[in-house]
């Protein structure tokens, strides 16, 4: 009879201490939290009303509640444009319509909301009060397209027609109710009254209850139970430890393996150099500058938002390693060699935890070997290349995945150490291990959707886990041990719900599917289709690692089956690596988006596979064949096999993330050397052939056996040959052009010259133009052109988008009146054709400076604007040349045009025809001036300030560590005075995700709240970068914030209609 295990209190003990931890756990996200609830009261000075901006991040309150008294209404009526109270800019097509707009003209009042009139009267004589209330209860409106695709509708998670109302009162009496699925939009706050007299003042009042439901805080009682729970964890796993010392069964800790697998090698020295080199020359990962802004604003709000969309949706559970990597950036600064500094040291530490477990296969012996093999009977071969070929094959899995601020090198880290733990566990017989593999999981668990791959090195190790956790005969002892073990993993709930709750979850995800649909296990296919892409996503080096492992996975299967039915065992850290690694793919399906810097959590378990299969997998085949001659099939498969996915990656583009790539060796083609493309089966065919012929001539083996044994052996060869160019070619084409310094606006070329950013990283190498100091061209003296038909001199364009800059005199083509829905379609469709007159055209000046125009609407579609060049000659110049100015764009937006003379041209005139009736289909444009070039971080320091809030794109925020991103606190956006933004494909800058209403963008009502100028750049710049700077007359944050807390169960995610503010 067996023995049982650790029959001292020890085991009990701790089986206690982890049900309370699981029990604990459980209770944790339904554990009470103390909510934030802002108030915004405005105006300031209740009797000097001030227009404000006010970009709530939720778009709409959940309470609103206007006042207004008819001597208010009145004088908004005799004073400027009528406007008593907007939430949109009067004039703007979103007033009435998404806002709410209240008028008064003509002696009447008008309360315009939910893209209709709720109430036109006139206004009572004598003294009246108006009151708009508004209540919400904060469900997002689904917009996603019905039909087929739309994916399913889930009533209760969004809006409906009565989530929201609209109540419109007149001392007292009800004049409408409109019943809505939302409130309407506050972008500002913005009346026609600048002044109340005394008797009046505080007749005009705004108050809004703004949604800020993500940011909440533990009440005490959630504090004890987190308490109770840590101090169980760490009480379970010391009394684990105790039992394992008492165990009759457990491995003495004299008679355990060293810390250290052998003595150091080179190898341990060269992994983290290559990973040191990297920190400083590589490029960002694919959401670097997105991850980065998050961590950032988290510090500032409190809460672990998405930041850029969803309305900034909370990222519940997954939010301890932005919060860790917060923490970090106030400690080590925002430019990006500190903030790599944890992934290189998660890269090192995830080197010495594959060293530890691919030890024992290297050292022990696979089996004797046939005469002329390369492999002794000791294993000496195997023991010598072995970390040679693991740190080749975790290098090129790394590298190009996980040398980022991506939570994937976390995944990575703790998927390898669990790993590492079971084996521990199986080969010790101690609990202890296994407990730290389950809490392993669970830290890894909730670092990402892909900590979902944390169940694999579990389920893969309970052939393992389970001798060591059974007690044989005692179910009660064996389920209290089941159950201490597995408390390690109540670590989960620890880090994602001590600072959030269920309620943060479900909120979050109801805002993500209100506007996109999650990827289910059935898409994942597009995971590999996006591999197999001509683009970032599948470029070469994260083709290399990942398709060797799905071809190695698919030859251990064979191997595996022929050895079961052989009965011959394999290595346990081989079996164990790739049954994890094989089951780590299978649970890439369960996340909810299918890009493939996911792979980067394999990045620990793939190499532990790939590494140990690549040394033992000839020496095991002859082990499983007995020596036997293999077979020339299978020979063959496997050379096509491996020769195709070799191909097949070398096939990907040198293009990485959002990187401007001039100066790096091929650029966005497949890597090449003189002009030899490395993406040839043949030429892998060869490499194999020449490999066994080496292999044939130092052996002086012969005959078909020798043959197929040296092919067998040449392909892990070519294999490992294969992944250490991807990691030369990758390191090295990315060192050679940072120490070239090209492009100079490069992610590398930058980090290797300012490590710690303190020169402001790519900002420090954009100039641009300055329109605020442009000098207008002084008119030529030549006769007056006809008047213009259908444009219209300084108007012509959106009143609330006027060219910024120190020429505003133009001329645009948008007629009639567009200040609503109403007038807008007669506004848009109107037409015409116009010449400026002739302006003279400087020398040219030794300051680079460039003559500039400014335009908005439409440039092309049968519109046009031309320079037109001369010379004078007389009355009239004679023609030098033309230049279209065009771009692709339909926005109202004013862009920055260049102008390039011809030689010999000394004035300029510009030529208008508008002939497009469609929306933003007018054209409007400015007098040409001459602008100096200037240095973009002195532009913006000398006209907004050092500190200014500057909306950077996800794609490039990484590489400006001096600007501030705008910041999302309390529910409400900092207004942003500029944007630096990067062109994805066609598509316009400002048509990003973060600047789409209907996807909740951060900035998605700044160019309906602004005025917008996209400012010229001047190079050598990155072709796809923009510049934006934002002008509006309103004041930033003219109004009265307040906060309060209530607390509400951590389940519950439903917002009790709340009343309006009082």
């Amino acid at each position: 009879m067996t023995p049982a295990r650790g029959t001292g209190r020890a085991a009990p003990a701790a089986a206690v201490a982890g049900l309370v931890a699981v029990l604990c756990a459980l209770l944790l996200p339904f554990a009470p939290v103390s909510v934030n609830e802002p108030t915004v009261r405005w105006p300031v000075d209740p009797s000097r009303p001030e227009s404000t901006l006010l970009t709530l991040t939720a778009y709409r309150p959940l309470a609103l509640d206007l006042r207004f008294s008819c001597d208010v209404a009145r004088q908004a009526g005799a004073e400027g444009s009528g406007v008593v109270v907007s939430t949109a800019l009067p004039g703007s097509p979103e007033a009435g319509v998404t806002g709410l707009l209240v008028t008064a003209a003509d002696g009447r009042v008008a309360v315009r909301a939910l893209d209709r009139v709720l109430v036109d009267e006139p206004l009572p004589t004598g003294p009246c009060a108006y009151r708009v209330t508004g209540r919400s209860a904060g469900r997002p409106t689904d917009v996603r397209p019905s039909g087929p695709g739309g994916g399913a509708r889930a009533p209760g998670a969004f809006a409906g027609p009565g989530d929201a109302e609209l109540v419109v009162t007149r001392d007292g009496r009800e004049l409408a109710r409109a019943a809505d699925d939302q409130l309407p939009d506050v972008d500002v706050l913005v009346t026609s009254v600048t002044t109340l007299p005394p008797d009046a003042a505080g007749d005009l009042a705004v108050r809004l209850r703004v949604d800020d439901e993500f940011t909440s805080s533990p009440t005490p009682l959630k504090n004890v139970l987190t308490a109770v729970l840590v101090l169980a964890l760490l009480a379970a796993a010391g009394l684990l430890v105790a039992a394992d010392r008492t165990s009759p069964e457990a491995t003495p800790r004299r008679s355990r393996r060293p810390r250290w697998p052998g003595r150091p090698r080179v190898v341990d020295l060269a992994v983290p150099a290559v990973l040191a080199v990297w920190t400083f020359v590589a490029p960002a990962t694919d959401d670097d500058g997105y991850f980065a802004t998050q961590a950032r604003n988290a510090v500032l709000s409190g809460e672990v938002g998405n930041y850029y969309q969803f309305y900034d949706q909370s990222f519940v559970p997954f939010t301890w390693v932005s919060q860790g990597l917060g923490a970090w950036q106030q400690l080590a600064g925002f430019g990006p060699v500190p903030q790599r500094v944890p992934a290189l040291v998660l890269g090192v530490l995830t080197w010495l935890v594959l060293r530890r477990v691919a030890a024992p296969a290297f050292e022990q012996p696979a089996g004797p070997a046939a005469p002329g093999e390369p492999d002794g009977p000791v294993g000496r071969w195997r023991a010598r290349a072995g970390p040679v070929v693991l740190g080749v094959v975790f290098l090129a899995w790394w590298v190009p995945y996980d040398m980022g601020v991506r939570p994937e090198a976390v995944v990575a880290l703790c998927g390898v150490a669990a790993m590492h733990a079971v084996l521990v566990t199986g080969r010790d017989h101690r609990l202890a291990p296994a407990w730290v593999a389950c809490a392993l999981a669970g830290v890894g668990f909730t670092a990402h959707t892909t900590g979902v791959t944390m169940v694999a090195p579990l389920l893969a190790g309970l052939p393992a886990l389970w001798p060591v956790l059974r007690v044989p005969g005692a179910r009660v002892a064996t389920a209290g041990r089941v159950v201490a073990v597995a408390s390690g993993a109540m670590i989960a709930p620890l880090l994602g719900f001590a600072d959030g709750a269920l309620r943060d979850f479900r909120r979050g995800q109801a805002l993500f599917l209100s506007v996109l649909e999650q990827d289910g296990w059935t898409a994942e296919f597009e995971r590999y289709a996006y591999l197999l892409d001509e683009g970032a996503m599948g470029n070469f080096a994260k083709r290399a690692a990942v398709l060797a492992c799905l071809v190695a996975l698919a030859w251990y299967a064979v191997l595996a089956v022929a050895a079961r039915a052989r009965h011959r065992p394999l290595p346990a850290p081989l079996t164990l690596a790739a049954t994890t690694t094989a089951l780590s793919f299978v649970a890439l399906a369960a996340t909810p988006s299918k890009w493939t810097h996911h792979f980067g959590a394999l990045a620990g378990v793939g190499p532990a596979f790939l590494g140990v299969l690549l040394v033992t997998a000839v020496p095991l085949t002859r082990r499983v064949l007995d020596g036997a001659r293999p077979p020339g099939g299978v020979v063959a498969a496997a050379a096509g096999s491996v020769v195709a996915a070799i191909a097949l990656a070398w096939h990907g583009p040198n293009s990485w993330p959002y990187a401007w790539l001039d100066g790096v060796r091929t650029p966005h083609q497949p890597p090449s050397i003189r002009n030899v493309g490395l993406d040839s089966p043949l030429l892998w065919a060869l490499a194999v052939g020449l490999v066994a012929l080496v292999l044939a001539w130092r052996s002086r083996g012969s005959g078909v056996d020798a043959a197929r044994r040296h092919a067998l052996w040449a392909l892990p060869i070519v294999v490992v040959v294969s992944l250490a160019a991807t990691t030369a070619y990758t390191v090295g084409s990315f060192g050679v052009a940072a120490v070239r310094g090209v492009p100079p606006g490069s992610m590398w070329a930058r980090t290797t010259a300012d490590p710690l950013g303190s020169g402001c990283g790519a900002t420090s190498t954009i100039r641009v133009l300055d329109p605020f100091t442009a000098r207008p061209l002084a008119p030529a003296g030549l006769p007056a052109p006809s008047p213009p038909a259908g444009f219209v001199p300084d108007a012509g364009y959106y009143a609330n988008n006027r060219p910024q800059g120190s020429v505003t005199a133009g001329w645009g083509s948008l007629a009639g009146d567009d200040a609503g829905p109403a007038g807008q379609d007669t506004a848009e469709q109107s037409t015409g054709e116009m010449s400026t007159g002739w302006y003279a055209l400087p020398d040219a000046p030794g300051d680079g400076s460039t003559v500039i125009v400014t335009a908005a609407g439409t440039l092309a579609a049968g519109n046009e604007l031309v320079a037109e060049y001369g010379r004078r000659t007389g009355a009239s110049p004679a023609p030098t040349g033309e230049q279209a100015l065009a771009d692709t764009l339909r926005s109202p937006s004013w862009r920055t045009l260049t102008l390039a003379p011809p030689p010999g041209s000394d004035v300029v005139r510009l030529h208008a025809v508008d002939r497009t009736g469609d929306l933003h289909g007018w054209l409007a444009f400015t007098a040409p001036a001459l602008a100096r070039p200037v240095d973009l971080r002195t532009h913006l320091r000398d006209g907004f300030g050092a500190d200014a809030p500057v909306a950077l794109g996800w794609h490039l925020a990484f590489a400006h560590p001096c600007l501030r991103p705008p910041a999302v606190v309390d529910g409400i956006t900092e207004p942003p005075v500029a944007a630096i933004l990067r062109v994805d494909g066609p598509r316009a800058a400002l048509d990003d995700i973060a600047w789409q209403p209907a996807r909740g963008g951060v900035f998605g009502q700044v160019a309906r709240s602004r005025s917008v100028l996209a400012l010229a750049t001047v190079g050598p710049v990155d072709p796809d970068v923009r510049v934006y700077v934002f002008g509006t007359p309103l004041a930033r944050d003219a109004y009265t914030l307040t906060t309060e807390q209530r607390t509400v169960p951590g389940a519950r995610v439903a917002i009790s209609a709340p009343p309006a503010p009082r």
